[in-house]
């Protein structure tokens, strides 16, 4: 996954130099992958719709069973097992990303992109 980001970083890098674009990623807790009408017509979902239809679905991409391990891994790039988020913890345990580690939003804020992150952050 950290490879796939990087990769993905250095071509966002590239395109922010060719044209400003917008990234919008949304990542939802415990969203089924039949839950969103353009796989199930039962669905109603619009502007999710929408928004498939006109960039990129992510189709083999899985998020943990809980919330802080995705979140890591997705600020990250590495599996949560190597930000110590593999299994629940304690209050008291440490675990997260490493403050020493680059994220993604500051690799893409190098490469000149505005960033931010919004929603449930725990």
């Amino acid at each position: 996954m950290k490879s796939m980001l990087l990769v993905l970083a250095a071509r966002l890098a590239l395109a922010a130099a060719a044209s400003p674009k917008l990234i919008l990623f949304t990542f939802a807790d415990d969203f089924g992958w039949h839950n969103v009408g353009f796989r199930n017509a039962e669905m109603r979902t619009p502007t999710i719709d929408r928004l498939a239809s006109s960039g990129i679905v992510l189709e083999r991409h899985y998020g943990f069973k809980f919330c802080s391990p995705s979140r890591c891994a997705l600020l990250s790039g590495r599996l949560p097992i190597h930000v110590n988020q593999g299994q629940p913890q304690g209050v008291l345990a440490t675990g997260g990303v490493d403050l020493h580690m680059t994220t993604l939003g500051e690799k893409l804020q190098q490469a000149r992109w505005y960033t931010a992150w919004f929603g449930k952050w725990q």
